[in-house]
Protein backbone atom coordinates (compact mmCIF):
# COMPACT_ATOMS: atom_id res chain seq x y z
CA UNK A 1 0.00 0.00 0.00
CA UNK A 2 2.69 2.44 1.02
CA UNK A 3 4.38 1.36 -2.59
CA UNK A 4 1.54 2.51 -4.39
CA UNK A 5 0.89 5.55 -2.58
CA UNK A 6 4.37 7.16 -3.05
CA UNK A 7 4.50 7.73 -6.81
CA UNK A 8 0.88 9.63 -6.50
CA UNK A 9 2.14 11.78 -3.73
CA UNK A 10 5.68 12.44 -5.82
CA UNK A 11 3.41 13.42 -8.71
CA UNK A 12 1.30 15.60 -6.45
CA UNK A 13 4.18 17.31 -5.27
CA UNK A 14 6.15 17.76 -8.78
CA UNK A 15 2.32 19.41 -9.83
CA UNK A 16 2.62 21.89 -6.76
CA UNK A 17 6.11 22.64 -7.70
CA UNK A 18 5.29 23.52 -10.91
CA UNK A 19 2.47 25.01 -9.82
CA UNK A 20 4.13 26.91 -7.31
CA UNK A 21 7.25 27.88 -10.21
CA UNK A 22 5.34 29.44 -12.91
CA UNK A 23 2.89 31.86 -10.20
CA UNK A 24 6.76 32.72 -9.13
CA UNK A 25 7.78 33.81 -12.41
CA UNK A 26 4.49 35.90 -12.92
CA UNK A 27 4.79 37.68 -10.09
CA UNK A 28 8.24 38.27 -11.14
CA UNK A 29 7.63 39.81 -14.10
CA UNK A 30 4.90 41.98 -12.51
CA UNK A 31 7.06 43.11 -10.26
CA UNK A 32 9.60 44.18 -12.86
CA UNK A 33 7.12 45.99 -15.26
CA UNK A 34 5.71 47.57 -12.07
CA UNK A 35 9.41 48.90 -11.28
CA UNK A 36 9.98 50.04 -14.91
CA UNK A 37 6.52 52.17 -15.05
CA UNK A 38 7.83 53.58 -11.67
CA UNK A 39 10.93 54.44 -12.65
CA UNK A 40 9.26 55.83 -16.05
CA UNK A 41 7.18 58.03 -13.90
CA UNK A 42 10.27 59.34 -11.60
CA UNK A 43 12.14 60.40 -14.25
CA UNK A 44 9.40 62.26 -16.12
CA UNK A 45 8.65 64.21 -13.10
CA UNK A 46 12.40 64.60 -11.86
CA UNK A 47 12.27 66.97 -16.01
CA UNK A 48 8.75 68.81 -14.95
CA UNK A 49 9.84 69.30 -11.09
CA UNK A 50 13.57 71.18 -13.04
CA UNK A 51 12.57 74.46 -12.80
CA UNK A 52 15.06 76.90 -14.08
CA UNK A 53 15.59 80.49 -14.03
CA UNK A 54 14.71 82.58 -17.29
CA UNK A 55 17.40 82.33 -20.52
CA UNK A 56 17.57 78.44 -20.28
CA UNK A 57 17.32 76.45 -23.43
CA UNK A 58 14.71 73.88 -22.59
CA UNK A 59 14.50 70.65 -24.67
CA UNK A 60 10.72 70.11 -26.22
CA UNK A 61 11.06 66.55 -27.43
CA UNK A 62 11.61 65.42 -23.94
CA UNK A 63 9.01 68.13 -21.89
CA UNK A 64 6.94 66.26 -24.52
CA UNK A 65 7.95 62.56 -23.17
CA UNK A 66 7.86 63.45 -19.56
CA UNK A 67 4.06 64.51 -19.56
CA UNK A 68 3.32 61.71 -22.05
CA UNK A 69 5.03 59.29 -19.64
CA UNK A 70 2.51 61.19 -16.45
CA UNK A 71 -0.62 60.88 -18.23
CA UNK A 72 -0.25 57.72 -19.91
CA UNK A 73 -0.61 55.77 -16.20
CA UNK A 74 -4.08 57.82 -15.47
CA UNK A 75 -5.51 57.25 -18.70
CA UNK A 76 -8.70 55.16 -18.61
CA UNK A 77 -8.73 51.79 -20.46
CA UNK A 78 -10.79 52.81 -23.21
CA UNK A 79 -8.55 55.81 -24.07
CA UNK A 80 -6.42 55.62 -27.78
CA UNK A 81 -3.67 57.61 -27.05
CA UNK A 82 -1.13 59.00 -29.66
CA UNK A 83 2.38 60.38 -29.65
CA UNK A 84 4.19 61.76 -32.26
CA UNK A 85 7.21 63.51 -31.14
CA UNK A 86 9.94 64.39 -33.04
CA UNK A 87 13.48 65.35 -32.99
CA UNK A 88 13.17 69.45 -32.66
CA UNK A 89 15.70 73.12 -31.74
CA UNK A 90 16.02 73.76 -28.06
CA UNK A 91 13.56 76.64 -26.90
CA UNK A 92 13.70 79.31 -24.85
CA UNK A 93 11.77 77.69 -21.83
CA UNK A 94 12.46 75.44 -19.41
CA UNK A 95 11.71 71.38 -19.42
CA UNK A 96 9.65 71.94 -16.08
CA UNK A 97 7.75 75.27 -17.33
CA UNK A 98 7.26 73.39 -21.15
CA UNK A 99 6.36 69.90 -18.99
CA UNK A 100 3.79 71.68 -16.83
CA UNK A 101 2.16 73.01 -19.64
CA UNK A 102 1.91 69.99 -21.73
CA UNK A 103 0.56 68.07 -18.47
CA UNK A 104 -2.16 70.17 -18.18
CA UNK A 105 -3.11 70.57 -21.70
CA UNK A 106 -3.03 66.82 -21.27
CA UNK A 107 -5.23 66.48 -18.14
CA UNK A 108 -7.75 68.99 -20.15
CA UNK A 109 -7.98 65.81 -22.50
CA UNK A 110 -7.97 63.42 -20.41
CA UNK A 111 -11.21 64.71 -18.35
CA UNK A 112 -12.78 65.85 -21.79
CA UNK A 113 -12.52 62.68 -23.14
CA UNK A 114 -13.89 60.45 -20.48
CA UNK A 115 -13.72 56.88 -20.21
CA UNK A 116 -13.08 56.46 -24.05
CA UNK A 117 -11.91 58.70 -27.03
CA UNK A 118 -9.14 59.45 -28.79
CA UNK A 119 -6.06 61.86 -27.45
CA UNK A 120 -2.92 63.01 -29.56
CA UNK A 121 0.30 64.84 -28.49
CA UNK A 122 2.40 66.05 -31.19
CA UNK A 123 5.82 68.01 -31.37
CA UNK A 124 7.53 68.87 -34.30
CA UNK A 125 9.29 72.01 -35.82
CA UNK A 126 7.41 73.30 -38.95
CA UNK A 127 10.48 75.66 -39.61
CA UNK A 128 14.00 75.53 -38.16
CA UNK A 129 12.97 78.93 -36.62
CA UNK A 130 9.75 77.21 -34.95
CA UNK A 131 8.79 74.16 -32.52
CA UNK A 132 5.36 73.46 -32.02
CA UNK A 133 3.57 70.95 -29.37
CA UNK A 134 -0.29 70.21 -30.08
CA UNK A 135 -2.48 68.15 -27.74
CA UNK A 136 -5.92 67.19 -29.28
CA UNK A 137 -9.11 64.98 -28.29
CA UNK A 138 -12.60 64.24 -29.35
CA UNK A 139 -14.20 64.69 -25.92
CA UNK A 140 -16.17 67.65 -24.53
CA UNK A 141 -15.95 71.35 -23.31
CA UNK A 142 -13.13 71.54 -19.93
CA UNK A 143 -14.41 72.88 -16.47
CA UNK A 144 -14.21 75.95 -15.01
CA UNK A 145 -11.46 74.58 -12.76
CA UNK A 146 -9.62 73.57 -16.25
CA UNK A 147 -9.87 77.17 -17.28
CA UNK A 148 -7.96 78.95 -15.05
CA UNK A 149 -5.14 76.69 -15.46
CA UNK A 150 -5.41 77.19 -19.13
CA UNK A 151 -4.66 81.31 -18.31
CA UNK A 152 -1.56 80.40 -16.08
CA UNK A 153 -0.29 77.81 -19.25
CA UNK A 154 -0.75 80.94 -21.98
CA UNK A 155 0.88 83.00 -18.75
CA UNK A 156 4.35 80.69 -19.24
CA UNK A 157 4.02 80.13 -22.94
CA UNK A 158 3.82 83.94 -23.80
CA UNK A 159 6.76 84.67 -21.39
CA UNK A 160 8.82 82.20 -23.00
CA UNK A 161 7.65 84.21 -26.69
CA UNK A 162 5.66 82.05 -27.85
CA UNK A 163 1.73 81.34 -27.68
CA UNK A 164 -1.15 79.01 -26.60
CA UNK A 165 -4.36 79.02 -28.61
CA UNK A 166 -7.14 76.68 -28.20
CA UNK A 167 -8.38 75.85 -31.71
CA UNK A 168 -12.29 74.18 -31.76
CA UNK A 169 -11.95 70.79 -34.46
CA UNK A 170 -15.25 70.63 -36.31
CA UNK A 171 -17.57 67.64 -34.61
CA UNK A 172 -16.60 68.48 -31.17
CA UNK A 173 -13.49 68.06 -29.33
CA UNK A 174 -10.40 70.56 -28.88
CA UNK A 175 -6.81 71.10 -30.17
CA UNK A 176 -4.59 73.24 -27.92
CA UNK A 177 -1.21 74.23 -30.27
CA UNK A 178 1.59 75.39 -28.40
CA UNK A 179 4.22 77.74 -30.54
CA UNK A 180 8.00 78.34 -29.52
CA UNK A 181 10.37 80.49 -30.91
CA UNK A 182 13.65 77.84 -31.43
CA UNK A 183 16.54 79.30 -29.06
CA UNK A 184 19.57 80.44 -30.76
Amino acid sequence: MLDEGLPALLRGEAQLDAKLAAETRTMVVDSRTGVERISGVLSALRVLLRDEAGGVRGDARRSAEAAARLIAVRLPAGVQFQREIAEVPKVQCSDGQLGQVLLHLLQRACGAVGPSGHMALRCWAPTPALVQLEVQHDGGLPSEEMQLGFSLAQQIIERAGGHLERVPEPGGGARYVVTLPAAH
